[in-house]
């Protein structure tokens, strides 16, 4: 059994227009880390807006690494998000992890492309070193007649062991000892992407209700 917070709820209350435009803060509660040092996503061409329902990105000629601000990973936990990726021809890799506080330069999750093919990868500042090599997977949605692709995807950390899922499909998997210090929920976003997040909820894995016990 899990228990989930559901952010989006709370983060994402602010209807934007449909004409993005790159704003100099994040929607409440958020952090960014551009992978380009010194630069930020506003003075990019970026967009990270909220827009329900949940909130919309756009990125130009490089990445970033986002995430909810105070949510340090503690004990069993893991996130989830549905993210719907727009008409386009980036062949940047969007993704689901665990970025480091101290560093949110480094993050390490599950990657998923355009053209439907998956890893789990350690990025650092763009740079992309994957962990299980680049692969197509079945369990990816690649884009439909209209160029949209919706994806959901899924981080497990257990006590030993970090899971990465597309679509409830296992991608990957790594010793949660290999996760960063500090580590927090975060996504990444590579250059010349355009995506909506749906949903994005924090999950919190709850001990399995004990079984009956039988009567003599």
């Amino acid at each position: 059994m899990t228990r989930r917070a559901t952010l989006s709820a709370v983060l994402f209350l602010t209807l934007a227009p449909l004409a993005l435009t790159a704003q100099v803060t994040p929607p409440p509660g958020w952090a960014w880390h551009h992978d380009v040092r010194g630069a930020s996503p506003d003075s990019a061409g970026w967009a990270f807006t909220s827009m329900a329902p949940g909130f919309h990105l756009t990125t130009t000629t490089s990445g970033a690494t986002l995430y909810p601000t105070g949510h340090v990973v503690e004990g069993r936990r893991g996130a989830e998000a549905k993210v719907i990726l727009f008409p386009g021809t980036g062949s940047g890799a969007y993704g689901l992890g665990v970025t480091s506080l101290d560093a949110p330069g480094e993050w390490v999750g599950v990657l998923v492309r355009r053209d439907g093919s998956v890893a789990v990868a350690r990025v650092e500042r763009g740079r992309e070193t994957p962990v299980a090599a680049w692969q197509p997977a079945p369990a990816v949605a690649r884009p439909d007649s209209n160029g949209y692709s919706t994806n959901l995807l899924r981080i497990a950390i257990g006590t030993d062991e970090v899971s990465f899922l597309v679509n409830g499909k296992v991608i990957g998997s790594m010793p949660r000892t290999s996760l960063p210090n500090r580590p927090a929920i975060a996504f990444r976003m590579g250059p010349a992407l355009n995506m909506h997040v749906t949903t994005f909820d924090m999950i919190t894995p709850m001990a399995p209700v004990p079984a009956a016990k039988k009567t003599p």
